[in-house]
């Protein structure tokens, strides 16, 4: 039988004075004395593991258990290998991660519900260890995580995954920064120990991004002091502002270039100031999803019933405008697909 080396370790208080500390048992399901395998995470807590699980989720940990015992008697001596610390008889594998990160870890590779990451920082953590130890599925049902949190802390995610230098998750996080303000100056905590480069890069992407966006919701052309010519590639002969010549009693005054209509078609100024209200919403989140939760689209369909009383009209008016909406927002979510340049 193994000889069992004490459990307890010594730390040195600022005062200078010693004290003893004993690691702790981490929750179920990992404090089975069944398990063979004790992982101490660098905040001395142990979590008992069955080396088989670890096999299986982890090539890295695959590798360290394969490597053959060393003969009794030997006098050969193997990094990682001597002066073995046992507790309970088994063996007893120093980690570096915190208990947080190992207890989320092990979850994703034990037969039991994934947990769920509940911040930017825990689905790192977990993230880098999971890439660590070389747990395949673990990573991939993290970054899953990952993608469904970018919602949430977009910018933060971005500013960890630059840290980590992690290219594939720093464009998720990119794109998620896109649906929410980016003006110059924006910083949060975490920025601190990111270089300038990746925050550089990410203001140049959502820059080009709000130009692409908005160019696709509504281009303007002035051809003299009082004529504007207007561009979107979204609207339609057939919707309602073309066709409808009753608005407030007046003839239609907007010209827009379409392509059946290179010479250019009179539409309603109604459905002008609704593109030029979405196109400064998307200035500032160029997303499809800022086009289809604008408030603009209730607002101009009120108007534009109020304005022509022709039922003819005002009974095509909102799913002209409901149409036109998620025309722009497919366009916008095109048009942003702009790469993220990571170099440098």
């Amino acid at each position: 039988m193994a000889t069992s080396h004490t459990d307890d370790h010594t730390t040195r208080s600022p005062s200078g004075v010693e004290a003893t500390l004993a690691p702790k048992d981490a929750p179920a399901p990992f404090n089975k004395l069944g398990a063979n395998i004790i992982l101490r995470t660098i905040d001395f807590v142990d979590f008992r593991v069955r080396e088989g699980i670890l096999v299986e989720a982890s090539s890295f940990f695959d590798d360290m258990f394969s490597l053959p015992p060393l003969p009794e008697g030997s006098g050969r001596k193997r990094k990682g290998r001597d002066d073995q610390e046992y507790r309970d008889d088994v063996p007893v594998i120093p980690v570096t991660e915190t208990s947080r990160t190992l207890n989320n870890l092990l979850r994703f590779c034990y037969p039991v519900e994934n947990p769920r990451l509940a911040s930017a920082d825990e689905i790192c953590e977990s993230l880098e260890a999971s890439k660590k130890y070389l747990m395949e599925q673990a990573e991939r049902d993290i970054k899953l995580q990952f993608a469904d949190h970018v919602i949430r802390e977009p910018l933060k995610l971005y500013v960890l995954s630059a840290r980590r230098t992690w290219k594939d998750e720093m464009k998720v996080a990119a794109k998620g920064c896109l649906a929410v303000p980016f003006p110059i100056g924006t910083w949060i905590p975490e920025m601190e120990f990111m270089g300038a480069g990746p925050y550089m890069r990410l203001q140049a992407y959502h820059k080009a991004c709000s130009d692409a966006a908005a160019a696709v919701v509504l281009r303007e052309k002035r051809i003299s002091s009082t004529m504007v010519e207007y561009q979107c590639s979204s609207v339609t002969e057939q919707q309602v502002w073309f066709t409808c010549n009753h608005h407030n009693g007046a003839s239609l005054t907007e010209t827009f270039y379409l392509p059946s209509h290179p010479h250019g078609l009179r539409a309603w100024r109604l459905v002008v100031d609704y593109l030029q209200a979405l196109q400064a919403e998307v200035r500032v989140r160029p997303r499809g999803w800022t086009v289809l939760n604008s408030i603009k689209t209730t607002e101009y369909i009120s108007l534009g019933t109020q304005r022509c009383k022709q039922s003819q009209c005002t009974s095509r008016i909102a799913p002209d405008l409901h149409a036109l909406c998620k025309s722009l927002a497919d366009a916008v979510e095109d048009a942003i697909t702009v790469q993220l340049e990571l170099k440098g």
